[in-house]
């Protein structure tokens, strides 16, 4: 599921169901809130379309989640 779309943008845990037992709910805010943060500024500046800032932030939101996403169901699993 896209992190992002016409008038929203998920962050931190809104953009992909984990266990709290990693506590990297925050850290993921955070990181993501600065992101989502930086498209309309490089929007309105003309540095890049929406579409290509918003899809930075996708792909960024994605290297990020998918190996914390893996090691919290490793571990939750484990349990």
């Amino acid at each position: 599921m896209p992190s992002f779309g016409l008038g929203r943008a998920l962050v931190g845990d809104a953009g992909y169901n984990k266990d709290p037992i990693t506590a990297q709910e925050i850290i993921d805010a955070f990181r993501d809130a600065e992101l989502v943060a930086a498209a309309p500024d490089e929007t309105f500046t003309g540095a890049r379309s929406f579409a290509e800032a918003m899809g930075e932030y996708q792909r960024t939101h994605d290297e990020h989640a998918l190996p914390m996403y893996e090691l919290t169901t490793h571990v939750e699993a484990m349990s």
